[in-house]
């Protein structure tokens, strides 16, 4: 898969191909560009769009450069992207983190629409700050303690009897994460700006997809997302699942894309 030189980075990214709507994909904190694999795996042949996904800075196989960096560095690289790849008007899929991310590149430039899962646009308040800086703390060279680490897999993927195989995967992603370059992640996420009382100047389309039993980011902040997105209606909200829908739900978040892409009139 090719690295795209972009704002100084060797950025890591994978493109569908195909004549159909563009979709960015945003991966979430401290996930990477495979949290949207079983989305790829969704599609049919014939599918309306054409999915672009990439590996943030520091995540996956883009290398992190030492400096810090913020989410408005982070919208700079997603457009850079599409700059690159002569993307004028996509469908951004945000997911997690991912949701900030898309929602200040919204501000910046003109958007087919947005699919937004499992997100908010608040700043993080003081008690979410100590707990991502007390797991940083606790994580070794191997990650952090297996109840720390359990405690993790069951929120993003529920129990682990439902998907062992997943929990097994992802849990082994984790514990491989380099420490410093996590924790540069993490003060992004920590850093990042309450864009609510801006979201009314976004003017496109917005699908907002949420798990009704979400223990990280809590299933109201889809419903505030909602209120402040000017063209967005009442969240999805899919039931009896955990936090990272694009793994656990593929079949929901591809179904609200397509939505998504019917309502702004198909294929260019």
């Amino acid at each position: 898969m090719p690295h795209a030189a972009l704002n100084g980075q060797s950025t890591w990214y994978a493109d569908s191909g195909g004549p159909g709507v563009a979709v960015l994909a945003l991966h979430g904190f401290p996930l990477d560009a495979r949290q949207f694999d079983p989305l790829l795996d969704a599609l049919a042949d014939d599918s309306p769009m054409r999915l672009v996904r990439y590996d943030q800075r520091g995540a996956g196989q883009t290398p992190w450069d030492g400096a810090p960096f913020d989410v408005e560095t982070l919208a700079d690289d997603a457009a850079a992207l599409l700059d690159h790849l002569a993307i004028e008007r996509p469908v951004l899929l945000g997911a997690g983190l991912g949701v900030t991310v898309a929602l200040q590149l919204a501000l910046d430039r003109p958007l087919r629409g947005l699919v937004l899962v499992g997100g908010r646009a608040d700043a993080a308040d003081a008690l979410s700050i100590a707990g991502y800086r007390t797991m940083m703390a606790a994580w070794g060279p191997h990650g952090p303690p297996p109840p720390m680490l359990d405690g993790i897999a069951n929120a993003w993927l529920g129990p682990r009897a439902r998907r062992p195989a997943l929990w097994t995967t992802w849990r082994s992603r984790l514990r491989a994460l380099d420490r410093a370059t996590l924790a540069a992640r993490s003060e992004a996420l920590n850093a990042r700006p309450d864009l609510t009382r801006r979201l009314a100047a976004v003017d496109c389309p917005a699908v907002i997809l949420h798990s009704a039993l979400d223990e990280v980011v809590p299933p109201e902040m889809g419903a505030d997302l909602a209120m402040a997105l000017p063209h967005a209606p009442d969240p999805i909200y899919v039931d009896d699942e955990a936090h990272v829908l694009t793994l656990t739900r593929p079949d929901a978040v591809i179904g609200a894309l397509a939505g998504l892409i019917e309502r702004t009139g198909g294929p260019p």
